[in-house]
Formats: structure tokens, C-alpha cells, sequence
């Protein structure tokens, strides 16, 4: 059966994770002489991460490689995806160069051996990179020589090359590393009949998984997430009022009756109350206590949904003994944090 997106993939796109997923599958069995990429994406399907840069990346080359030009999306039914899906049932990528490009002698570059040969090639690759994959601002004098304005100029387009494609630079390319791999695969000189793919690699250890979470480790969990996202530069009350409201919204946005988010909120709810001094370590003891024992009384609960109703919110989260936990906890840590400001 034909693989499909849904959305777009890539720079500006939708990003779904499925679709995502099946981009990265699909780019991993186009041939690096077509635009492929030297070593397999992780389909992870994720955005934000290196591997999201590396498929970001991947997309803009295999573009470039087909079409000659790029703007780094793949569409639904556009170009680049029909062009993509037709490598559905071929193998993944071999790791070799196109066999127009030959291989480098040495180093290119600062502190490289720059022979004559390596630099003419490394000058000729680069003036084929568009500027918006790293190529250099203007066309490189390809010739071959390691010294004066010209070779400042290659050293500073490897530089710019390698800033963009991988986030950092040593502005020197080495035979078969990742800089000359990816450079390589610009080429746009008419590849000779590639060689048969190597055996496929023997599969990969699978990770151990980590053993889950306590309950008291996943609500600290939440609670560290909640005052990361309330920010810096505000007192501990603001701090743990702003946390309280990021908890209690994240709870009306997924699900009222998460007994563990309903223990991070008692917990923040109560260390607010406490760190503010509104009322005394005891009063706001009692209130979060009964606040609890009231929806433990037959027939209250129901009485208590009805009333949230006409204010608009979802049933009550049912007490438990961990957001009761949770709940004192907060008060003992929110007194602390009162006395604090106090002196």
C-alpha cells in the first residue's frame, strides 16, 4: 500500500509527527546519487532535535539534487512527494558518493594538507551549494591554490557551509567526514551506474527501557514543569501563584481527573496560599483538609459538581491520599517560603 502524508513536512510546514515519520522512512531509501542521505535519518518523528535538522536538511538536498532548486517542504501530492513516494520500494540509502566526484587525498581547508587537486574539487562542490543550504555569497575561483585572497575565501565558505548544515565549524573538510560527505551530495555532474548497495547492516541492539516513574516522582515531574514555564525574575509567591494557574489550566486542557496532576496542583495551590501570609500555616491547613473531606461526604460531591457546572468547569477530581500527601506538603514547603521573605 502507498504511503501518504496528510500535511505538509519541513521547513514551515504542518510537521505532524506521522507525516513526519513516514518522510524520514521514505528518505532513507532514496540513493545518496539522487539525493539521499549518507547515513540513515532516525524515524523518530519528532521536531527540535539534530535529527529534525538532519531531516530538515535532507529534504532541502534531495530538492536540490532532483529539481535544482529548493524551499526545503514536502507537500501533499506536490512534486517533491510524488518524486519521493517512487523510492517506496527500493532499499535504503548506500553510503557512497556519486562516482563523478572523486574522493579527496587529504584535508581541505585551515590547517588542511590542501593538495592542488583537493581544493580545485572542494572549490567546484561548493560553487554547486545554493546559498541557502550554506553555499558560498559568491562563486569561488576554482583554482586549486592554498594561499592568498582566494583560499581565505574557500576557508570562509566552508566555514559558513558547515555553520549552517550541523550548527558548528572547524572551516576544514576532511575525506569521508561529515562535512565532504554532505558537500558531496551537491554534485550535480552526471553520476556513472552506481554499484550494488552493501549488505544491509545487522539491526541495531534494541534500548533497555527505563523502569517507570513513581507516582511522587511523576507529580514532581509536573510540578518542576509547571514553575519552568511560569519563568524568572519574580518573587516565590508570584512564583508559585503563576505555577498554580500553569497546573490548574494544563488540567482543564487534558483531564480533570489525572490523579497525578490533581496532586501537583493541590501541592502548588496550597504552597501559594501558605508562601503568601494571606492566612496562617494552621488555617490554610484546615482549609486544603477539608477541602478534601468535603468531597468525601455521601451526597456533597454531586452538589459540588452541579455548582462547578454553572461556573463553567469540569467535575471535581476525586481526593486521594497522594494529592492529600502532596497537599501538606505544599503547606509545610510554602511556610518556609514565607518565613524566607519575612527575614
Amino acid at each position: 500500500m502507498a504511503k501518504s502524508i496528510v500535511a505538509s513536512v519541513g521547513t514551515g510546514g504542518v510537521n505532524r509527527s506521522g507525516d513526519i515519520i513516514t518522510v524520514q522512512e521514505l528518505l532513507n531509501r532514496v540513493p545518496i546519487a539522487a539525493g539521499g542521505p549518507s547515513t540513515p535519518l532516525e524515524v523518530d518523528g519528532k521536531t527540535g532535535t539534530k535529527n529534525w535538522g538532519r531531516t530538515a536538511n535532507q529534504i532541502v538536498t534531495f530538492q536540490f539534487k532532483c529539481f535544482g532548486w529548493q524551499d526545503g517542504k514536502i507537500d501533499p501530492g506536490g512534486k517533491t512527494w510524488i518524486r519521493l513516494v517512487s523510492y517506496e520500494g527500493q532499499g535504503g540509502p548506500t553510503p557512497r558518493r556519486p562516482s563523478t566526484t572523486p574522493a579527496l587525498g587529504g584535508s581541505v581547508g585551515s590547517k588542511g594538507t590542501n593538495k592542488e587537486a583537493d581544493v580545485r574539487e572542494v572549490q567546484i562542490l561548493l560553487n554547486q551549494v545554493p546559498r541557502s543550504s550554506g553555499g558560498p555569497r559568491a562563486p569561488l575561483k576554482a583554482d586549486g591554490k592554498a594561499a592568498g585572497d582566494a583560499f581565505k575565501l574557500l576557508v570562509y565558505a566552508i566555514v559558513e557551509f558547515q555553520q549552517r548544515n550541523f550548527g558548528w565549524n572547524d572551516g576544514r573538510i576532511d575525506p569521508g567526514g561529515r562535512s565532504w560527505t554532505l558537500l558531496a551530495a551537491f554534485d550535480k555532474r552526471v553520476p556513472q551506474a552506481a554499484p550494488p548497495p552493501p549488505p544491509p547492516a545487522p539491526p541495531a541492539p534494541k534500548p533497555v527501557a527505563a523502569p517507570p516513574l513513581s507516582e511522587d516522582a511523576r507529580v514532581q515531574k509536573e510540578i518542576d514543569e509547571a514553575y519552568k514555564k511560569a519563568g524568572r525574575g519574580f518573587s516565590q509567591v508570584q512564583l508559585n501563584e503563576f505555577a498554580w494557574f500553569e497546573c490548574l489550566n494544563k488540567r482543564k486542557r487534558t483531564s480533570i481527573q489525572d490523579t497525578i496532576l490533581a496532586a501537583a496542583e493541590h501541592y502548588l495551590y496550597a504552597r501559594y496560599q501558605a508562601s503568601s501570609g494571606v492566612f496562617e500555616g494552621v488555617t490554610t491547613a484546615i482549609g486544603v483538609g477539608l477541602y478534601d473531606f468535603f468531597k468525601l461526604l455521601p451526597g456533597t460531591s454531586h452538589a459540588y459538581d452541579w455548582w462547578l457546572k454553572t461556573q463553567g468547569e469540569k467535575p471535581a477530581s476525586k481526593p486521594t491520599i497522594l494529592s492529600m500527601a502532596w497537599g501538606a506538603k505544599g503547606i509545610n514547603d510554602g511556610t518556609d517560603d514565607y518565613i524566607r521573605a519575612e527575614f
